[in-house]
């Protein structure tokens, strides 16, 4: 089933994606006749129940998996540039913090004048300038998700991707970050795919929720979002349609739980 973008123009095209594993103990199908489209500036949250393929699909777009069938297009065009912020904080303990948020650069071979000017601009856009020779032992586990987001900004992306990236850490800082991402996003109208087990924050955060499948992962619908941005991430819960959009998704989603189907 496709479900297209009704909005803005199309950006990344995921076509028939269809992904197997296979083990000493047979095939295991993680995604199934995917299609889906994430449109220019679009905040595309993916939830599902646990194994369905999110973080599968995910890995797919970043070319960290090759899936077994099926295509992906960035404006009609195959591999887009992307950045990706795991779960984890994934940062590197031997490097200062600005050395962190300029990787990415020097991966690419940027001077290192410029990587240190774009990463200085990046650690100040997310509340970070003054722990920029710090080490990722000093900084508290919010901090160092902040040096993640910063690095992923930092080398312009075509899309960003986002796997459960505040997962980790506490509810007040879960929020400070949605929120920080919230921002970001919407300056510098960044195309986002990102995952999440929470309903809440997929709400607070997307312009549309793609609910998955058990697996084998595929969509079983789309919903979108219709609070306006710039975005408030804590007051859009407060708003009389969120509690509706809140249970029209756990509804969906506990369908699939319910259904008895296999996880992996």
């Amino acid at each position: 089933m496709s479900f297209e973008v009704p909005t803005n123009l199309k950006r990344l095209e995921i076509k028939g994606i269809r992904k197997v594993f296979e083990s000493s103990s047979g095939s295991v199908v993680a995604l199934e006749s995917l299609d889906l489209q994430v449109a220019d500036g679009e905040f595309l949250v993916i939830v599902g129940p646990s194994g369905c393929g999110k973080t599968t699909l995910l890995r797919i777009l970043a070319g960290l998996e090759e899936p077994s069938e099926g295509q992906i297009l960035f404006q009609g065009k195959d591999k887009p540039s992307v950045a990706m912020v795991f779960q984890e904080q994934a940062v590197f303990p031997w490097l200062s913090v600005i050395d962190n948020v300029a990787y990415g650069l020097y991966l690419k071979g940027v001077p290192k004048k410029e990587r240190y000017e774009i990463a200085t601009f990046w650690l100040e856009k997310v509340g970070l300038s003054g722990f920029a020779r710090a080490y990722p032992h000093q900084l508290s586990g919010g901090m160092k998700q902040r040096v993640n987001v910063a690095r992923a900004f930092a080398v312009d992306p075509d899309v960003l991707l986002m796997d459960e990236p505040f997962s980790a850490v506490d509810e007040q800082t879960r929020l400070l970050l949605q929120q920080e991402v919230a921002r970001l996003c919407e300056e510098q109208g960044k195309s986002v795919v990102f995952i999440t087990h929470s309903i809440d924050e997929a709400l607070a955060l997307g312009d549309r929720v793609v609910v998955m499948t058990a697996r084998p992962g595929r969509v079983k619908a789309v919903i979108r979002v219709p609070f306006p941005r710039p975005r408030n991430v804590v007051e859009v819960r407060t708003l009389p349609n969120y509690g509706q959009l809140y249970w029209q998704i756990w509804g969906l989603l506990a369908e699939e739980i319910r259904g008895g189907k296999n996880g992996a």
